[in-house]
């Protein structure tokens, strides 16, 4: 199969929509007096400046939508009421539990105490609690776990740890994500801290890799934070965007961007606007199609949430409908088997037809890593996909990797 292309770091502009944000959006919106900001000194200015009197309407902040339901090539996990429900493999300890061989497949309960969003990587999961603890488990590859014990690089299989408390955050956590080897916490105070492997500097601090979790510095105003092998960016609650990663150790903002939610799959950004459509921009889905400035996609209506994958993004609308887009090598776009594995992608966007509505998506895969380092994964797993819907009637609905199903299938979930 051939590699995902890699996220291209640049500083773009978008437009925001000027008008007044629809009522019927899933998300609250709230008046706020400032806009919050990025970076420390542009967050100086604008509050030494006053607004103009002729502004036509206040503005708006976008809040957060947890993450009921995350997916990587391995495993998967949702939230269930006040139990954290994990599926899938388990050979490193990826279900809570003590490790079992590959690749037998389970699910379990972990125990988490009272989650309300989780984020999965290639061998770890992470939850935030209603507290807004942030408890860790699976494999410590790279200090991913956060619990102080820095393992050695790439060795999966080493450590295997239940769930534990991340201490030292700085503060109670607001959401969270998780890569592959490293995870990020955004805080009650909008600043972010992450911990784990510092390949590409996603940890943007420009140093080796951390065990504890470390402020990222020049980062205000976050209310969500998104992660990928390679890159990491945060959103503040009007919408603005900053990155960083890819050998880039500071945080540059996407000046003038407007988003409701944001994605990284190994090649792209995408986020829902605030308009409801979904733009991306880097190495995006198809042929020779990249974009060093955000673009909107067409085939995106009143979408509510986008999550990326390796090579493939899939999308919820205000309605449950499932839109997926991009490589289908795995059957990660749901919509069944490719004819022909040169037709092994998805152009445009699908809306898939299903008897169900969700109520939540997620995306996963492994790519290989540019520098030539393995995960000591199974070959079998190299540069696949994965998606998942949490319905609205609490099934989880899966299909790709890890059993190349090429419509959705519903997952056996602990009872």
């Amino acid at each position: 199969m051939q590699l995902a292309s890699k996220v291209v770091m640049v500083v773009v502009l978008f437009g925001c929509d000027p008008q007044p944000i629809p009522q019927a959006e899933s998300e609250r919106l709230t008046s706020v007096s400032a806009v919050s900001s990025v970076s420390a000194s542009a967050s100086a200015s604008a509050s030494a400046r006053p607004a103009p009197a002729s502004d036509p309407a206040p503005l708006r902040a976008f809040t957060k939508q947890q993450r009921t339901v995350d997916c990587g090539n391995y495993f998967g996990c949702a939230v269930q009421g006040e139990k954290l429900a994990c599926f899938g493999m388990n050979q490193f300890g990826q279900l809570g539990k003590p490790a079992t061989k590959y690749p037998r497949k389970g699910s379990a309960f972990v125990k988490v105490p009272s989650p309300v969003s989780v984020a999965v990587g290639l061998t770890h999961g992470c939850a935030l609690t209603a507290s807004g603890d942030v408890h860790c488990w699976g494999s410590s590859s790279e200090g991913a776990l956060g619990d102080g014990v820095l393992s050695p690089p790439d060795v999966p299989s080493s450590r295997i740890v239940p769930p534990t408390k991340v201490a030292g955050l700085g503060g109670k956590a607001v959401d969270i994500d998780v890569g592959n080897s490293h995870s990020c916490a955004v805080l009650e105070d909008g600043g972010v801290a992450c911990w784990g492997d510092n390949f590409a500097d996603v940890l943007g601090v420009g140093a080796p890799s951390s065990a504890k979790p470390v402020r990222i510095a020049g980062v205000q105003g976050a209310v969500e934070v998104a992660t990928s092998d390679e890159l990491t960016c945060v959103r503040t609650a009007m919408g603005e965007v900053s990155c960083w990663g890819r050998g880039k150790s500071a945080p540059e903002r996407m000046a003038g961007a407007c988003a409701r939610q944001l994605s990284i799959s190994s090649g792209a950004v995408c986020a829902v606007d605030c308009a409801g459509t979904v733009s991306c921009w880097g190495d995006l889905p198809g042929y020779d199609n990249r974009s060093a400035t955000p673009k909107v996609q067409p085939g995106f209506v009143d979408i509510e949430e986008i999550r990326g994958g390796l090579s493939h993004f899939i999308a919820r609308d205000r309605a449950g409908r499932v839109v997926t887009w991009g490589g289908n090598d795995s059957g990660q776009i749901g919509n069944g088997k490719p004819a022909s594995w040169e037709q092994a992608f998805a152009d445009n966007p699908v809306t898939l037809s299903t008897s169900w509505q969700a109520s939540a998506v997620c995306a996963g895969g492994i790519v290989a890593r540019p520098d030539g380092r393995d995960y000591l994964r199974p070959s079998s797993f190299v540069d696949t996909g994965r998606s998942c819907a949490a319905t609205t009637t609490g099934e989880v609905q899966c299909w790709g990797e890890p059993d190349l199903d090429y419509v959705p299938k519903a997952v056996e979930l602990p009872k």
